[in-house]
């Protein structure tokens, strides 16, 4: 209790300086939306789920979907891929290591019945108590570098399903449907 009145002063402090950058906010969707306006970012709502889409990385060959939900006070960023079915079981096996190798990103493998097997990645950040604007910013940025630099990685292993490889597989092609979102 003691450490967080000094913060709170230090914050007053500051304030009073006239440097009241820390402004902390309790955001909700339409501020998040706001915020991924401000750094040039086109999200949507999708009429499925309340999450905010992210409009460049779902037209991205890599990735089936990429969003950001707000629940009970945390932020969650999730970008999702689709991985070849006969890679999920190496996938497995390495699940453990690529995840201890992830500074903020944790990676879950879903392997349903009738859809294509997915890695989803997804960071998160408490904002229940309230986040400046630009703590925002970064998360986001460094959410988004981290999972680039993965999914490039996996994309040099030829883990992730491509175009070419929905040729390959007996299965209809709608089941791949990009306007279909995760949830």
């Amino acid at each position: 209790m003691v450490c967080s009145k000094k913060i709170l002063s230090f914050l007053a402090y500051l304030n009073k300086c006239g440097l009241n950058y820390m402004k902390l906010i309790i955001p909700d969707l339409s501020t998040i939306s706001n915020w991924l306006d401000k750094m040039g970012i086109e999200s949507y709502q999708c009429g499925y789920c309340d999450a905010l889409h992210i409009a460049y990385l779902r037209n991205s060959a890599d990735i089936f979907d990429a969003k950001l939900d707000l629940i009970d006070g945390v932020i969650s960023f999730s970008i999702i891929v689709e991985v070849k079915p006969s890679t999920v079981i190496s996938l497995q096996a390495e699940l453990s290591q690529i995840n201890a190798s992830s500074h903020f990103v944790k990676i879950f493998l879903d392997v349903p019945d009738e859809v294509y097997p997915k890695m989803i990645f997804r960071h998160v950040l408490g904002s229940s108590v309230g986040i400046a604007e630009t703590q925002f910013m970064l998360f986001f940025t460094e959410t988004e570098k981290e999972v680039l630099h993965i999914i490039n990685e996996l994309n040099s292993h030829d883990v992730l399903l491509s175009q070419e490889d929905f040729a390959s597989y007996d299965e209809v092609e709608s089941i791949r449907d990009k306007n279909h979102t995760y949830h």
